[in-house]
């Protein structure tokens, strides 16, 4: 269902005459990733073993990480030839490639074990077991979409021209997929500290960006904020599926749905603050403030 969605929305997006025609396709993208998402998290946790899982998980997200990096490099030359509808045909083409792909596995992961008890129950134990490694994944979303939707506009107002606004997301996109792969390479880090890793450094990339003004500065700031989600967030999906044994669908749900939240209290708190303060970085001293009291949770509850 989740591939099947994803093949079909660039066709749907050929037809909206309005930005809410755009938002309802949008809509029907999200649901449809979120049967791809969470059952492909889901699906590799029942397959591997405990001590391996973070580095499949890692390999999960980086594919996924590697696919925002080429696609809008694909995209800049496509479009000055064909237009959006040639691109989106091509979005269209790429996406049926996914099909006889996943077809060509053989077998099937069943469930480890299947939920018992009420939804809400389990859901209440899930958090309850995992809160920190939830926060801590929030707080990288938060961080995420700030960059991507707040931090564009910011850079234009620093005068960065629009190609280098687009290396600089690229860089984020790029350093996202290195820190995926270094937890493939050193899975002996741990989920617990990557987790520790993960918010200091979010920390410390939150204040570089507030204070950073010319090109390099910046570059080094979003690097450092690429990788250390990059780094964490397989670490705490990792940890996450443990929390209520072996069912981890609800558990991964939740997981995508608190990452779904910052995605939204991001940018909507990065708005208000640029339109309420006359400070334009505020924003991003909001970053860190999210990562530090992410950390101090995290190390308040050791548990």
């Amino acid at each position: 269902m989740g591939i099947l969605t994803s093949t079909v929305v660039p066709l749907l997006l050929l037809t909206p005459k309005s930005p809410f025609d755009i938002a309802l396709v949008r809509l029907f993208h999200g649901v449809g990733l979120s049967f791809l998402w969470v059952a492909g998290e889901a699906l590799i946790s029942d397959a591997t073993k405990e001590e391996e899982r973070a580095r499949y998980l890692s390999l999960f997200n980086a594919s996924w990480a590697m696919g925002y990096f080429i696609g809008p490099m694909i995209s800049a030359s496509i479009i000055e030839r064909a237009g959006y509808v040639g691109l989106f045909w091509l979005s269209f083409y790429v996406g049926l490639t996914s099909l006889p792909v996943l077809l060509l596995a053989e077998g099937g992961v069943e469930p480890s074990r299947v939920a018992k008890g009420g939804v809400a129950q389990r859901v209440k134990e899930a958090l309850s077991r995992g809160l920190t490694f939830y926060l801590a994944v929030t707080a990288s979303s938060i961080v995420l979409s700030i960059i991507y939707s707040v931090y564009p506009a910011y850079l234009r107002e620093l005068h960065f021209t629009d190609p280098e606004v687009s290396l600089v997301v690229g860089v984020v996109a790029a350093a996202r997929v290195a820190g995926f792969w270094s937890m493939t390479i050193i899975p002996r880090l741990g989920e617990r500290r990557a987790v520790y890793l993960g918010p200091s450094l979010q920390t410390i990339a939150s204040l570089l960006i507030v204070l950073a003004r010319d090109f390099a500065s910046v570059v080094l700031a979003v690097a450092m904020a690429g990788y250390v989600v990059g780094v964490h967030v397989p670490a705490s999906t990792s940890a996450i599926s443990r929390t209520l044994g072996r069912e981890f669908g609800l558990s991964l749900g939740i997981m995508e749905s608190m990452f779904g939240v910052g995605w939204v209290v991001g940018p909507g708190v990065g708005g208000v603050l640029v339109d309420c303060f006359s400070w334009s970085p505020s924003p991003y001293l909001f970053m860190a403030f999210v990562s530090a009291a992410s950390l101090v949770y995290f190390v308040a509850r050791p548990r």
